[in-house]
């Protein structure tokens, strides 16, 4: 100490210091000591929680949103399904609606692997369509709705199970009156039920003066113990989606003559409405993600209440948004957006449809469209071959 001591006096002989500079150079290095020592000490505790959080599967420095706990997928992306026909004309209401074909998302040419034959019978049957589409939780089969006319095939619209290894076919509904459609066919978690959506008398849209009614029922994938959902005051509730716990279900619903997206769980409690500031004219269509992390949805332009559609009929279609939410409602955000490729007998906009592994949704434009693959974080999509006319679907395939 004294020596220097000695050194700091010679210096300020020379240069004039202060008379405190030697106190302050100790307080400075005293100070710098103390710093390293907290420095070290927080560099420590960091690699220690770091460590922890690494052994329990998560990141505490990161801020993004996502799941409070991280839910790895249970399968892994594999074709996208989708309805079509060789031929695409309008000349009547359901010659191009009945054959799936299913395409690799990552390119390739589509593959029919469905066409639309009544059961029993080698001929297809003239005008049957498929209204809804969806694969079970193990990738081996597909639900599907059929519609059709003439009247003599009535019995034979409803809700079918084909195993596409086999190419066996079962029909589990039968949609005769009061019933005129059953469709929005969604596979549970577990695989060991099947949601749908049942109209009666009339269509429950804008369209029918809401003059029908809308359901949505379960049952087991046999066709067996079919149960009505006790929706609550949700009016003509449709397109359901389960949970991936299989707790809940999200499905759209209207009020008046709008359509929001609702949330209920299934042991008994009264549903939610969320985004009560996006009204729809047409069915919000929700599809919740495979982590349970994000409820996607489609809103339309031109809600009934203090707003006319853009000029466009409810034929044609109307200007659509794709929007993403946490299944409260909360960190909404807008992936996308898109108009109208309806046309004549067509369908609106199908989807959205998540991949399996839950990092993008695909969505169809509308009859006359195309099918985006849209990236579930920013939005950016890329269009897929084919040309669809109707309802899609992400095949899973399980992770073992």
């Amino acid at each position: 100490m004294n020596e220097t001591r000695v050194v700091i006096e010679r210096i300020g002989e020379r240069y004039a210091l202060p008379n405190d500079a030697f106190e302050r150079m100790l307080r400075r290095r005293d100070r710098k000591q103390r710093n390293q020592r907290v420095a070290a000490a927080t560099v420590a505790f960091a690699v220690f929680v770091a460590a922890l959080a690494f052994v329990l599967g998560g990141n505490p420095f990161d801020r993004s949103e996502r799941p409070a706990v991280f839910v790895p997928p249970s399968a892994s992306n594999g074709d996208i399904t989708f309805v079509s026909d060789e031929v695409i004309d309008f000349s009547d209401d359901l010659s191009d609606f009945g054959i799936l074909f299913v395409v690799d998302p990552a390119g390739g040419e589509p593959r029919k692997i469905l066409d639309t034959s009544c059961p029993g019978e080698t001929t297809s049957c003239e005008g049957v369509g498929i209204r809804s589409v969806d694969w079970s939780p193990d990738g081996t089969r597909i639900a599907y709705a059929l519609f059709g006319y003439p009247a003599n095939i009535r019995e034979r619209e409803g809700i079918y199970v084909m195993e596409v290894a086999t190419d066996r076919v079962h029909q589990l509904t039968s949609c005769t009156d009061p019933c005129v459609f059953q469709d929005d066919v969604d596979w549970s978690p577990d695989g060991s039920r099947i949601a749908y959506r049942q109209t009666d008398v009339s269509g429950c849209d804008a369209a029918n003066s809401f003059d029908g009614s809308c359901s949505i029922y379960t049952m087991s994938p046999d066709g067996t113990d079919r149960v009505k959902l006790p929706t609550g005051s949700a009016v003509d509730p449709v397109s359901p989606s389960w949970s991936p716990d299989g707790a809940s279900i999200a499905f759209s619903a209207r009020d008046g003559e709008d359509w929001f997206v609702y949330v209920m769980t299934l042991d008994g409690s009264a549903p939610t409405q969320l985004a009560a500031d996006l009204p729809s004219p047409e069915q919000t269509q929700p599809a919740w993600s495979p982590d349970g992390s994000t409820i996607a949805f489609v809103a339309w332009e031109g809600a009934a209440v203090g707003a006319e559609p853009t000029g466009l009929d409810y034929e044609n279609g109307l200007p659509f948004k794709l929007w993403a939410m946490a299944p409260d409602g909360s960190q909404r955000r807008l992936l996308t957006g898109g108009c109208c490729f309806v046309g004549g007998a067509g369908f609106g906009v199908q989807g959205p449809e998540w991949s399996p592994d839950g990092t993008q949704i695909a969505l169809m434009e509308g009859t006359g469209g195309s099918v985006r693959v849209i990236d579930a974080d920013t939005g950016e999509f890329i269009v897929i071959p084919g040309r669809p006319t109707g309802p899609i679907a992400w095949q899973p395939i399980p992770i073992p």
